[in-house]
């Protein structure tokens, strides 16, 4: 399985790394949640993870960071020979539709 990332997720990923309490908890947790789905493993209860019926087929979120100040989630689509990093961002901002691409 191929790791993808839209040009949207990079941008996101660089604003909130500087914004969170602690940049290398996200990362690793982005790496932990990235291992898991490319693995094809059941991923830890601490990701909770929603399809997203309303975009389309292979569309979900999942919540991947929290600490005091922040709540991330992560858009992502998974498909069978690929899973696609899309945005990431505080719920409020990433399920106004207008934000998503």
């Amino acid at each position: 399985m191929r790791l993808r990332f839209h040009d949207d997720f990079k941008t996101d990923y660089k604003k909130y790394k500087k914004q969170v309490s602690d940049g290398r908890k996200l990362d690793t947790d982005l790496k932990t949640f990235t291992d898991y789905v490319l693995k094809k493993r059941e991923l830890p209860a601490s990701y909770t993870t929603n399809r997203l019926v309303t975009e389309g087929t292979g569309w979900y979120e999942c919540f991947i960071y929290t600490d005091k100040k922040h709540t991330l989630i992560l858009l992502f689509k998974l498909e069978s020979a690929s899973l696609t990093l899309a945005r990431l961002g505080p719920p409020a901002y990433l399920t106004t539709k207008s934000r998503r691409k």
